[in-house]
């Protein structure tokens, strides 16, 4: 099925348009990340308390979520392991020091509130803590991937293609994290492990989209040569 009757747009005309809007809106996104303090951590990098709930038969997130909003405003609630399973994590953030005592009084008021709210029979939680120093190590080694990510992309495309090509694929790779960050920022998104996961896989796509385009260059380079890059009106 044909969508665009004319497929033949001439997007190099507005490049530079393109480009006023990013910078605008990375700069404003990043100073917008620096007056908050920095992008919102989430209970992976900050600490807090982990439950594994079993339940007897499959339940909604949405309505374990509700049930939990008058004990913690900010959670995580997601499944975990097959959905067969029937088991959902929850995720607290910390509120001082939890060890002990105190994760048992926050996995009885998680067991009470689900009951309350009769979400489904469930049994005993597992629970767990990640400390603060776990959450600093997993923001570590998530930017040292990403980095790491953006590293090989450069060696990858500087041997198939060459270095001035491997730098372009590298500042697109990561415009585009920014711009996702930015995003991110301002809906007050949590940065998790899920989302350092979501922000390789776009890397990922981006360097796709990337050599794709490269292929093609190289070939109107061959082909090609001694035409102009871009197409200008006559007469200037």
């Amino acid at each position: 099925m044909r969508i665009f009757a004319n497929a033949n747009y001439n997007f190099i005309r507005w490049r530079w348009h393109a480009l006023i809007a990013s910078i605008v809106l990375i700069w404003a996104g990043v100073g917008s990340i620096y007056l908050r303090g920095g992008l919102q951590m989430g209970i992976d990098f900050t600490g807090g308390t982990v439950l594994i709930v079993p339940f007897d038969k499959a339940v909604d997130e949405e309505a374990v979520r509700k049930a939990l909003d008058p004990i913690a405003s900010e959670k995580v609630v997601q499944q975990y392991g097959p959905k067969s399973d029937n088991k959902i994590m929850i995720r607290l953030h910390a509120t001082g020091q939890e060890q002990g005592v105190s994760l048992d009084e926050t996995a009885a008021k998680v067991e009470q509130a689900l009951k309350a709210a009769n979400v489904g029979t469930f049994k005993t939680p597992s629970k767990d803590i990640v400390g603060p120093t776990v959450g600093a190590d997993l923001q570590r080694k998530g930017i040292w991937a990403t980095v790491a990510a953006l590293g090989g992309i450069l060696i990858y495309v500087m041997f198939r293609f060459r270095f001035t090509f491997a730098l372009g694929a590298v500042v697109a790779a990561f415009h585009d994290i920014l711009i996702t960050l930015v995003f991110l920022a301002w809906f007050r998104y949590d940065m998790t492990l899920n989302i350092i996961a979501a922000l390789l896989t776009i890397t990922g796509y981006s360097v796709n989209d990337t050599i794709v385009v490269f292929d093609r260059v190289r070939e109107n380079e061959r082909v090609m040569r001694g035409d102009p890059a871009i197409d200008r009106p006559r007469g200037r």
